[in-house]
């Protein structure tokens, strides 16, 4: 709660994204964060989003952190996206920019936004996504979202698991060779 009390008195305003003007600065944002943490940016397809919370906002929800009295696009510093599925709701996607004027975490009153809202869609529970074992502390890039995330709650729930189908050994074999000659060739 302390991280939620002080972030009001700021010159910001929490706002819902249904604009696609803001599809590029949404981009910028997700590349931002990803260089931060040495993940790899792939563009999104921030209209179609935009267009899913619009068109369908029990079910997909953007919301955005803006300086105050501003609608431009420069003006979006941090953003985040979550979808809800009847009894729950995820933390999809977010982003957010390193601004000099506010030192406090942009990102606490928007996934508070976002909990909130899945809680009036009807949901039990948020997932949050994935988390390391590490934190900042211990020099994970990673480290300070999982922080992040564990000061929502203490509780880590194993909710998946990354498989991989090979229907059958000597044609996946053959596949991945074949991947490793086109790579060569220069086909890929």
């Amino acid at each position: 709660r302390r991280d939620l009390r002080g972030w009001a008195e700021r010159p910001v305003e929490l706002r819902e994204i249904t604009d696609v003007r803001y599809a590029e600065r949404l981009n910028a944002l997700a590349r931002e964060t990803f260089l931060r943490t040495g993940g790899e940016f792939t563009t999104r397809p921030w209209a179609e989003r935009i267009g899913l919370c619009r068109d369908l906002p029990s079910a997909s929800r953007l919301v955005g952190i803006f300086r105050a009295g501003r609608d431009d696009p420069e003006a979006l510093l941090a953003y985040a996206w979550g979808c809800a599925h009847g009894d729950h709701a995820h933390y999809d996607d977010g982003g957010s920019t390193r601004a000099d004027d506010y030192k406090a975490s942009l990102m606490y009153p928007l996934i508070w936004d976002l909990v909130r809202w899945a809680k009036q869609q009807g949901c039990q529970w948020f997932d949050m996504g994935g988390v390391t074992l590490t934190t900042q502390a211990d020099g994970d890039p990673l480290g300070g979202i999982s922080d992040f995330k564990r000061r929502f709650s203490k509780t880590v729930v194993a909710v998946g698991a990354e498989w991989v189908l090979e229907p059958h050994p000597r044609r996946a074999a053959l596949v991945r060779g074949l991947g490793r000659v086109a790579t060569r060739l220069g086909v890929r």
